[in-house]
């Protein structure tokens, strides 16, 4: 197979398996309040004609934000074309290269997050990232359920609720947000509650830590499908 065919979809070599039990999770929150996000702009498959003739370096590796310019290590990144420069460098304007928020578990946006095609690459790149949550006015749908059997959790509230906690965080970026499952209830210390209501398939998948094995099963032919489409669409690619 040629190299450029190799791009982004070792993500077949992953296994998607909720690895903990979530009940209760605290991190630091950052808030990028983009309306329908694409999911081809949080996985940046292709970033340049570099990269399109070494696959590794888009290869899949379990990572956290670094402050690092590692170059190698920075183009594996979500929202790579925003975060970093072509030279590597980092957009200090982008809100995962300050701090706290570089350190982040979970994300805040818009509305409509994870639209496109190849919502299981953005889940992918997220889950790298450290992200465990994102919390969201709404979600893509198929974004939505690939997060779940995935184990991102994505959390539906209100437009009020998403500008609320913004302002509180922005206030205080250093406190961290907090995600209970069985009281459907997110806190932060200093601001009001705020209450979101999960379904008891998605409620019951994370608090027990468990996967639905027949649909982790088709990941495969998934993106399998995601590739001829991808190519099909950019046919340079593998020119």
């Amino acid at each position: 197979m040629p190299k450029q065919d190799c791009l982004v979809f070792q993500i077949i070599t992953l296994q998607f398996e909720i690895a903990e039990k979530m009940i209760e999770y605290s991190g630091i929150t950052a808030p990028y309040l983009a309306n329908n996000l694409e999911v081809d702009h949080i996985a940046s498959p292709i970033i340049n004609a570099r990269m399109s003739h070494d696959p590794n370096l888009l290869s899949l590796e379990t990572h956290t934000h670094s402050e690092s310019n590692n170059v190698p290590a920075n183009e594996k990144h979500a929202f790579y074309a925003i975060r970093y420069y072509g030279n590597g460098s980092e957009n200090q304007d982008f809100i995962l290269n300050k701090k706290p928020y570089r350190n982040a578990s979970i994300l805040l946006s818009g509305t409509n997050f994870g639209i496109g095609s190849m919502q299981v690459m953005a889940t992918a790149r997220l889950l790298e990232c450290g992200f465990r949550i994102v919390v969201a006015q709404s979600f893509g749908p198929t974004f939505f359920e690939d997060s779940v059997n995935m184990g991102l959790l994505p959390i539906q509230v209100s437009s009020e609720d998403v500008s609320y906690l913004a302002e509180q965080i922005y206030k205080t970026p250093d406190i961290d947000l907090t995600v209970n499952l069985e009281k459907q209830v997110l806190t932060r210390k200093g601001s009001s509650p705020i209450w979101f209501s999960l379904n008891d398939r998605v409620r019951d998948q994370f608090i027990h830590g468990s996967a639905d094995k027949s649909i982790l099963a088709t990941y495969e032919e998934q993106v399998k499908n995601s590739k001829e489409d991808y190519l099909e669409q950019r046919p340079w690619i593998q020119e």
